[in-house]
């Protein structure tokens, strides 16, 4: 086990360090795995974003790595106010930086995200240089929530947005990085990573090419071609000691679906038993909803520099951007549900596919609602942005269908 990062392994994080023990407690000791006595510093999960300490090689400067650590019981503290996705058998990550509502630096200037910022700069445009990303996640072991954490695998940046979250004592609202981040196949190595690999990035007498002897298959494939999109695969559920369950929990449909839906078997003439999935909005609730999320959304980019223009009533799009030479079209969604599904018209897909990648989907949940006054008042909510927004088939589901008849047409 000495010296390999296996997908689905479970790692002890011992405190105080101690690295000539193989295992502690029953399970690999990480800090035996990764040690090494020639290049200084041990390498550390003690944050969420673990940078190792940059070197000036032979051939230039470079990172060796970056190792990422996620917290899933801390989701929802002060501490962490996010929650980062981790989807490992899809091959997906959606991770967020550290930047929260306390902090008195710049955006982007926290050490987390500078590191992932400058590793991004690199994964655009892949080279031997880029550092790997290892990313792994806390997990409750021997009844105990800390101290254990389970590696998911290599990864490499594809996508960075700045989103709108809430945190701190008083839920204040704050803007932070999110990362989405391709998991790379392994199986050729049997699902793990070498740590020769990384001592390797860390030798100042080896170029970034020489390093590439030692890295997996999936990373010299990804720096020889430029692309991940190939390289995103389903890891074999054998491997994890938190196999998938056999029956994923069905995600809870929005109000605006299910009302999109009844109203597509209404208007097809579809017969439907008992009285409904849910209560329908009235036509004042949705005009709530859809002014405060723009308003929110307006708000959003102007304060990055953007002059805002709504043009929702003659276009099908919400907001037109001009800063400078830029120009971006945004949609926007509001919604009192968690906002994992929003409705889209056929002209909106058709627009935002037309204009990407100047393009934005803003979405605005967990909006309240006060139904008690009138005219109805929306408040509150998380504000979400993908730009650019690439909309893929597979996050499209249709709600009811245009039929040409053969016969009739």
């Amino acid at each position: 086990m000495k010296g390999r990062l296996r997908a689905g392994q479970v790692f002890r994080y011992p405190r105080p360090k101690v690295e000539h023990i193989s295992q502690v407690d029953g399970y690999p000791n990480f800090h035996h795995v990764t040690h090494s006595s020639a290049y200084g510093e041990q390498v550390q999960l003690e944050k969420g974003i673990n940078g190792t300490a940059g070197i000036t090689a032979v051939d230039g400067s470079r990172r060796p790595a970056i190792l990422i650590r996620s917290s899933p019981w801390k989701s929802g503290t002060v501490e962490t106010p996010w929650k980062d996705h981790f989807e490992v058998e899809d091959g997906y990550v959606r991770y967020y930086g550290d930047h929260k509502a306390s902090t008195e630096v710049a955006l982007g200037r926290t050490p987390g995200n500078a590191a992932m910022l400058e590793a991004f700069d690199h994964h655009r445009v892949p080279s031997a240089y880029a550092p790997p990303l290892l990313l792994f996640r806390a997990v409750p072991r021997n009844g105990k929530q800390k101290g254990y954490v389970e590696f998911c695998g290599l990864g490499v940046i594809e996508r960075v947005e700045k989103v709108e979250q809430q945190g701190g004592q008083a839920k204040d609202s704050f803007i932070n990085y999110a990362y989405d981040i391709a998991l790379l196949d392994l199986t050729p190595e049997n699902d793990a990573v070498a740590w020769e690999w990384i001592e390797a990035r860390r030798n100042k007498t080896y170029s970034a090419e020489e390093t590439l002897e030692w890295a997996p298959k999936s990373w010299r494939h990804w720096v020889e071609n430029g692309t991940v999109g190939n390289l995103r695969s389903s890891r074999r559920a054998t491997v994890s000691e938190n196999p998938k369950p056999k029956e994923r929990k069905p995600e809870a449909e929005s109000p605006e679906v299910l009302e999109a839906e009844e109203a597509a078997a209404r208007t097809a003439g579809r017969r439907r038993s008992g009285t409904g999935q849910g209560r329908r909005m009235s036509a004042a609730e949705r005009k709530a909803l859809e002014d405060h999320s723009v308003g929110r959304a307006t708000a959003h980019f102007e304060a990055d520099g953007w002059s805002v223009e709504d043009v929702g009533a003659k276009e099908p799009y919400d907001l037109l951007l001009t800063r400078g030479d830029e120009r971006l079209y945004v949609e926007v969604k509001g919604t009192t549900s968690e906002g994992a599904q929003v409705i889209l018209t056929r002209a909106e897909v058709e627009k935002q596919r037309e204009f990407a990648p100047h393009n934005a989907l803003v979405v605005v949940h967990s909006i309240e609602l006060d139904r008690t006054v009138s005219p109805p008042e929306a408040k509150g909510g998380v504000l979400h942005c993908t730009s650019p927004w690439e909309i893929r088939e597979q996050h499209l589901k249709v709600v009811s269908y245009v039929y040409h008849h053969p016969d009739l047409s």
